[in-house]
């Protein structure tokens, strides 16, 4: 068994094996249509969201960050953790208004994206700490 086949587990939203919906815009499209995310000599795996709805996000993403680039920290401090960065902030905005949020560092963003970007997947991960906070 080859080691990338440990992780080869049902795509739940392919619809056959041609096939799979976006996660954005809900259509059913041909795997041409989306992103390869990973390739193997035997597999490939797609990203989620099609080839249009990534444009689109891209698009949105630039003009959003070319409209809130004079907000830009001079000092270059994630306004989430407050310490400085060595990378470019990125900018933060709801994906669903695209409203801009604040400018903020490379793991600040990833952390709060990896929790579902909204205040219920943050309001978990704050419970949960909560719940287990006799273990620190």
């Amino acid at each position: 068994m080859k080691q990338l086949e440990l992780f080869d587990l049902p795509d739940k939203k392919s619809i056959s094996k041609t096939t799979r919906e976006c996660n954005n815009c809900g259509v059913v499209l041909p795997l041409e249509e989306f992103p390869i995310a990973m390739k193997s000599e035997n597999k490939t795996w797609y990203k989620k969201h099609c080839n249009e709805c990534k444009k689109k996000f891209v698009r949105d993403s630039a003009s959003i960050k070319k409209q809130n680039l004079s907000s830009y920290p001079s000092d270059n401090v994630c306004q989430l953790c407050n310490k400085e960065s060595v990378y470019t902030l990125n900018c933060d905005h709801c994906h669903d208004t695209n409203i801009f949020r604040g400018w903020l560092c490379r793991d600040c963003n990833l952390g709060l994206g990896l929790l579902g970007d909204d205040k219920e997947g943050v309001k978990n991960a704050l419970h949960y700490l909560e719940r287990n906070k006799h273990e620190y």
